[in-house]
């Protein structure tokens, strides 16, 4: 079976409605289902708690923290 392509992965998953993107629950199941492989499931995960560090920090700075 083809490794699916990045679109076509994301198409296929289903993303967290506050961040438009794969939760790691869809990451870890994409990989189990053999969509991606160790190599593009470790990138999507760095990616996915680069951004919630992110969004998180947002929300702490609009809060009046330091964050």
């Amino acid at each position: 079976m083809a490794k699916a392509t990045m679109a076509e992965l994301l198409a296929r998953l289903d993303s967290n409605p506050v961040t438009g993107i794969p939760t790691m629950q869809n990451i870890v199941d994409a990989y189990r289902a053999g969509l991606i492989d160790n190599n593009e499931a470790k990138r999507l995960q760095d990616s996915v708690t680069k951004r919630e560090k992110r969004i998180t920090d947002d929300y702490l700075r609009s809060q009046g923290y330091d964050a």
